[in-house]
């Protein structure tokens, strides 16, 4: 399995691979595809990918500099289809990006999920990944789902 970055061209396989992660609903699967339409007008949105042997997109991550700081960074989105999830794909995505990030002066990035149950085992592999938990908005995306914004210094 390999990591390459994603282009125009790997829209259609994200499109299936994103209806392949059952912890996406909709809206933010309508998100991830917007992001990626606009990664080909603008340097805001990077995505790379992890093929498989047999070119199948099993794994993706998203992330950007964030406006207006010097040396900061958001990752939007990170996700590996429920076929291939604990194989290591996810954090071979993570460990890529914070190279490429600290090789482009990159000091600081920053993630926020939702206090939801059903993302309990992503704020768990965040903290596995070195990330600390830096803010907690109670009730922001709705009563009782809270954001939580982690960040983790290059």
């Amino acid at each position: 399995m390999k990591i390459s970055k994603l282009s125009a061209l790997d829209r259609g396989n994200l499109l299936n691979l994103i209806e392949k992660i059952s912890l996406f609903n909709q809206e933010e699967r309508d998100v991830i595809v917007e992001l990626f339409d606009d990664m080909n007008t603008s340097d805001d949105y990077i995505f790379w990918g992890i093929h498989s042997d047999d070119n199948q997109l099993c794994s993706f991550i998203c992330y950007g500099p964030t406006p207006m700081t010097k040396g900061t960074f958001d990752m939007y989105w990170i996700g590996t289809s429920d076929h291939f999830q604990g194989k290591g794909l996810a954090r071979r995505l993570m460990d890529h990006m914070k190279l490429e990030l600290s090789q482009k002066n990159g000091r600081l990035i920053r993630i926020e999920t939702s206090s939801k149950d059903t993302y309990q085992q992503t704020r768990i592999f965040y903290q596995r990944m070195g990330m600390k938990e830096g803010l907690c908005i109670k009730n922001f995306y709705d009563i009782g789902d809270d954001l939580i914004v982690y960040v983790i210094e290059l």
